[in-house]
C-alpha cells in the first residue's frame, strides 16, 4: 500500500482504501490535485503502459525502440497513447536517447561516404586518384573525417555574395539552429511558466521525459537524408540530383518540417500535462526556444566573420 502515489503529484495516497467500507470503488480521485484515475492502474501502474512503449515498467518489449520511434512519427498519437500514469524509468529513457543519436550518427556517415562515392563515381570517372580507380578502402582520411564527423555546420558567409544558392545556404544553417534552440532550451523554457506548472502538478521528471522524447527528430532528420541520397542513386537524371541545389532545397524542406513536427510534440506534451491552451503555451516556448537558437547561430556567424575579416 505504500506505493499508492498519485500519478501527477505524487501524493501519497495509501491512507485512501483504509476508508473504504462497503465496496471498493473502480476509481477515485486524488486529494491534493484532483485527478481522477484508476485505482488497477495506481496498483499495477503497467496497465497503463502501451505493450510497444519502451519504457514499459514490468516488461522489456520486443523491438521496443524501434516500436517507439516509429510511433513518435505522429508525436500527438503518442502522448495519447503515454499517458502520465506511467512511471518514468531513467534508465531506459537514457538508453533510449544514446540510441537515437548513434543512429542518427550511423545514418549521416552513411549518407555522407555514399554521397562522395557517387560524386567522384560520376564526375570523375578516368581520373587516376578518383574512387573508380581507388577501392574505397584505401581512402581512409576521407572515411575516418566521415566516421567522427559527417555534420555541416560551417557558419561562414562570404558578404560579396550575392547568389541563391548562397542566400539559402545561410537560411538552411541559420535554420537548423534554430530547430537546435528549440530542442534544447524550449524544455528549459516551461520553467517560466511556474505557476501554469504547478496548477497542472507537471514535475521535473515530466519535463525530462519530454525532452528526451523530443531528441527522436535527430534521428527522422538522419533517416530523410539517408533517403535522399539513395534516391539520388537510382534516379536517372544523377547529374541533377546529387548536385547543391537538390540538396539546398531538400534541406529547406527538412528545417520546415522539424518546426511543424516540434509544434505537434509540444502541443502534444502540453495537452497530456492538462495545460491549458497546449497549442498556444506550446508555440510560444518554442519560439523562445527559436529565438535563442537564432541569436545564438548569428552571434557565432558574425564572430567567425569578424575573425576572417580581421
Amino acid at each position: 500500500m505504500s506505493d499508492l502515489r498519485c500519478p501527477r503529484c505524487h501524493y501519497d495516497l495509501a491512507w485512501v482504501p483504509g476508508q473504504w467500507t462497503s465496496s471498493c470503488p473502480l476509481r477515485g480521485t486524488c486529494t491534493e490535485c484532483g485527478l481522477e484515475f484508476e485505482w488497477a492502474l495506481l496498483h499495477s501502474p503497467a496497465l497503463a503502459a502501451p505493450e510497444w512503449f519502451v519504457e514499459h515498467p514490468v516488461r522489456q518489449p520486443r523491438f521496443g525502440f524501434v516500436r517507439t520511434l516509429a510511433r513518435l512519427v505522429l508525436p500527438w498519437r503518442f502522448w495519447r497513447q503515454v499517458p502520465m500514469d506511467v512511471p518514468l524509468d531513467v534508465k531506459r529513457l537514457f538508453t533510449f536517447v544514446v540510441m537515437i543519436l548513434v543512429t542518427m550518427h550511423a545514418l549521416k556517415v552513411a549518407e555522407r561516404v555514399i554521397t562522395h562515392v557517387v560524386w567522384d563515381t560520376f564526375f570523375n570517372s578516368g581520373v587516376p586518384n578518383s574512387w573508380t580507380s581507388v577501392p574505397w578502402w584505401m581512402e581512409r582520411e576521407i572515411v575516418l573525417r566521415y566516421a567522427f564527423y559527417p555534420y555541416d555546420v560551417f557558419m561562414y558567409v562570404d558578404p560579396d555574395e550575392r547568389s541563391v544558392g548562397a542566400i539559402v545556404d545561410v537560411f538552411v544553417r541559420l535554420g537548423f539552429l534554430v530547430i537546435g534552440g528549440m530542442l534544447v532550451v524550449t524544455p528549459m523554457s516551461f520553467l517560466l511558466l511556474s505557476t501554469s506548472l504547478r496548477r497542472a502538478k507537471v514535475h521535473a521528471r515530466h519535463l525530462w521525459r519530454a525532452a528526451a522524447y523530443a531528441v527522436t527528430w535527430v534521428a527522422l532528420w538522419g533517416m530523410i537524408g539517408l533517403g535522399v541520397t539513395l534516391v539520388a542513386l537510382v534516379n536517372l537524371r544523377m547529374s541533377y540530383w546529387i548536385t547543391d541545389a537538390f540538396y539546398r532545397s531538400i534541406s529547406v524542406i527538412m528545417v520546415s518540417a522539424a518546426a511543424i513536427w516540434f509544434l505537434f510534440f509540444w502541443a502534444g506534451a502540453c495537452r497530456s500535462f492538462d495545460i491549458d491552451h497546449p497549442k498556444s503555451v506550446a508555440f510560444g516556448m518554442l519560439a523562445i526556444g527559436g529565438l535563442t537558437g537564432l541569436v545564438a547561430s548569428v552571434a557565432y556567424a558574425g564572430l567567425l566573420n569578424g575573425l576572417f575579416f580581421m
